[in-house]
């Protein structure tokens, strides 16, 4: 044993060549650059896209969620479309193990344009239903089936494509914008 720093020797270890002590300091430092430039370490890393797409559900879900609440409370939320979208992204990434990844971003946008319209369509079935149960007798799914023909009779239907149409857009501006990102 070398005595001096507790550190097995050569002949005790089975190592029979000389490691330079600044090896993994540079083997660190090469693996760290990519990283801080915002560029894939490995093209060869293996996408996993089942994993992704969890991901991208579990961040439209939450989307979904989000925008219920803030619509429930009085707010515009289509901005919650833009907030969905990177964490779809975000959770795609960390899940399929390829951060940044175009099928990621594609699959967040058909995915999270599906969820955007449930969103709105649950929000504004959530916000009329009170009044279809008291004034027409009700039910909540047979109202969630009929909201846009009935949304039609009312002549609101401008009204939901506009706010459908609005969170649309926020959240495709949310899925494509790391495409544009400073690599």
């Amino acid at each position: 044993m070398n005595d001096q720093n507790n550190i097995p020797n050569e002949e005790q270890n089975g190592m029979t060549e000389e490691k330079d002590p600044f090896e993994a300091v540079e083997q660190a430092s090469a693996f760290a650059q990519p990283i801080a430039q915002g560029t894939v370490i490995n093209d060869e890393t293996p996408e996993n896209v089942g994993k992704g797409v969890l991901g991208i559900l579990i961040g439209a879900l939450a989307g979904i969620v989000l925008y219920n609440l803030l619509y429930a409370i009085g707010f515009v939320s289509a901005i919650t479309g833009f907030v969905m979208a990177w964490i779809s992204i975000l959770l795609y990434g960390k899940f399929s193990g390829k951060p940044g990844s175009k099928k990621g971003v594609i699959l967040t946008i058909v995915i999270g344009l599906i969820a955007t319209f449930i969103a709105v369509y649950l929000a504004w079935t959530i916000a009329l239903f009170p009044s279809a149960k008291e004034e027409l007798g009700y039910t909540f799914f047979p109202f969630l089936v009929d909201l846009l023909p009935l949304l039609t009779l009312i002549e609101a239907i401008g009204d939901f494509v506009k706010d459908l149409l609005l969170a649309l857009l926020f959240t495709a501006l949310g899925a494509v914008s790391p495409l544009f990102r400073k690599q």
